[in-house]
């Protein structure tokens, strides 16, 4: 399925995740797939969508968002301030499962 992604347009991919938006029973297993959109090798809007779902995913599944959480918070310093701003958002829905996973990434 990876290797399908890359002969994908922008919208193609966008679709695909508003596809794993909407089927929500499945969230806890679409959780590594949406995280592998955060690399470089996807578009910008890609990995913002990809960050708003993780946030959304953490506030219901936070024990398996955990292991991103890291690569999420990677983003609060992007060039991009659109992946900054969802960054953000992500870890603060994740922090309302479960705030202790993401203390560690806030600074005074």
């Amino acid at each position: 399925m990876v290797s399908m992604m890359f002969n994908m347009d922008e919208k193609e991919m966008l679709d695909e995740l508003r596809g794993i938006q909407k089927d929500k029973e499945n969230w806890k297993e679409s959780i590594d797939d949406v995280s592998l959109k955060l690399n470089d090798d996807y578009p910008i809007n890609v990995k913002a969508k990809a960050l708003w779902m993780l946030g959304e995913m953490g506030l219901q599944y936070p024990d398996v968002v955990k292991i991103h959480i890291e690569e999420i918070a990677g983003y609060f310093e992007d060039e991009n301030p659109k992946l900054r701003e969802r960054s953000i958002n992500a870890l603060g829905r994740i922090g309302r499962a479960d705030k202790d996973l993401v203390i560690p990434y806030w600074t005074n």
